[in-house]
């Protein structure tokens, strides 16, 4: 039997229920920083090899992209639409990038 992922509600054959897919993926914003500037391309190219090296592969693979599946019955879908990241203001909207 299939539950909300919010509060838990049995959601049984055939009742409303909705997949909500939220994915995050790194967003580089053209800046680069002293540092990036340090060491010639070959050699940032080779350090950033060992730093990958040293870093278990499920997290840098999350550092860059990660994807999550929720199932919601009704109301807890409309609470997340409406206040998706738990604002205290519904008016503070981050960068203004919420996609419609």
């Amino acid at each position: 039997m299939i539950t909300c992922d919010r509060c838990g509600k049995l959601l049984p054959p055939g009742s409303s229920k909705y997949l909500i897919i939220i994915q995050a993926t790194a967003d580089f914003d053209g800046f680069f920083g002293i540092e990036d500037f340090k060491y010639s391309s070959d050699l940032q190219l080779e350090k950033l090899i060992q730093d990958l090296k040293n870093e278990p592969e499920d997290k840098t693979m999350k550092d860059v992209f990660e994807k999550k599946a929720l199932i919601l019955c009704p109301s807890c879908k409309r609470a997340f639409m409406e206040n998706p990241l738990k604002q205290v203001e519904k008016d503070t909207q981050p960068n203004g990038r919420f996609l419609h």
